[in-house]
């Protein structure tokens, strides 16, 4: 699973077959997503106005934000 900040979300893709990746699922921000980083099972997303957002990954269909910083 590759994991992508595009615009105001926080993508998933699975990239089992290069040629064709899919996308799994998201979560939406309010305002631009900056900047991802990762750590076990959560990522933790840079926005331009709501800060640093902890988005639970564990499933990569349904990511949940557990906290925002």
């Amino acid at each position: 699973v590759a994991y992508l900040v595009s615009s105001r979300s926080l993508q998933t893709i699975d990239v089992s077959n290069p040629s064709a990746p899919k996308r799994l699922g998201g979560i939406q921000g309010e305002s631009f997503a900056v900047a991802v980083a990762l750590s076990g099972k959560f990522a933790y997303v840079a926005f331009s106005i709501e800060g640093l957002a902890v988005i639970d990954i564990s499933n990569p269909v349904k990511p949940k934000c557990v906290g925002l910083c």
